[in-house]
């Protein structure tokens, strides 16, 4: 399979799993969202890739999500936790 191929299964797999996922770069723009993301926060990929915590939610909210961010870049890993948003 092609590469193009390949990042389309894992998309759809990121898709079907009933948890929020994302990517976000070093500056904490958001650089991809599965749909339960978009099911949960209500908004659509085009609202929020390319925008920060900062851009989307309340101020409180985003501070978390910021300190949480930098733990995965500090420890280099993923992380698994549960974040409440608005």
């Amino acid at each position: 399979m092609s590469k193009n191929g390949d990042i389309y299964r894992y998309q759809q797999i990121l898709n079907l799993a009933p948890a929020v996922i994302y990517v976000k770069d070093h500056q904490g723009r958001y650089t991809y969202i599965n749909r339960h993301f978009e099911l949960l926060s209500g908004l659509s990929g085009d609202q929020v890739i390319g925008r920060t915590d900062y851009d989307l939610f309340p101020r409180e909210v985003a501070d978390n999500a910021s300190k949480n961010d930098r733990k995965v870049f500090e420890n280099g890993k993923p992380l698994e936790i549960e974040e409440f948003g608005p």
